[in-house]
C-alpha cells in the first residue's frame, strides 16, 4: 500500500533521540501527552488530537508526558520492512 501504521507508546519520562533515514513519519496522538523537540531546540507540545509530521528525515528528540504515557498513531512512508529495531542505549540517537 505504499505506507506503514504503527501503534507507538512513549512512556512518561522518556526521552529517545530518534532520526528516521529511509522513511517519512507522521503521527497522530490519540492518548496521553509528550513533546517533540528538533535539534534547533524548537519544542511542540503533542496531546491528543494533534498530529505532527517529520518530513525531512528529522533527527528529533521524542519526550513521554511527566505523568502520562503518550499514545501515538505512527504512519510511514516507504513501509516499514519488518526488521528495524531502535537502538535507545545509542548516544548518537536511534537510526533507520
Amino acid at each position: 500500500m505504499g505506507f506503514s501504521i504503527c501503534h507507538t507508546i512513549v512512556r512518561a519520562n522518556t526521552v529517545s533521540l530518534l532520526q528516521y533515514r529511509n522513511h517519512l513519519e507522521a503521527c497522530f496522538c490519540i492518548g496521553g501527552e509528550g513533546e517533540v523537540e528538533d535539534m534547533d531546540g524548537n519544542v511542540f507540545p503533542i496531546r491528543r488530537g494533534d498530529m505532527y509530521v517529520l518530513d525531512k528525515h528529522d533527527k528529533h528528540l521524542l519526550r513521554g508526558g511527566p505523568d502520562k504515557d503518550m499514545i501515538l498513531v505512527s504512519i510511514f512512508n516507504p513501509p516499514l520492512t519488518g526488521t528495524e529495531r531502535h537502538k535507545l542505549d545509542d548516544p548518537a540517537g536511534s537510526t533507520y
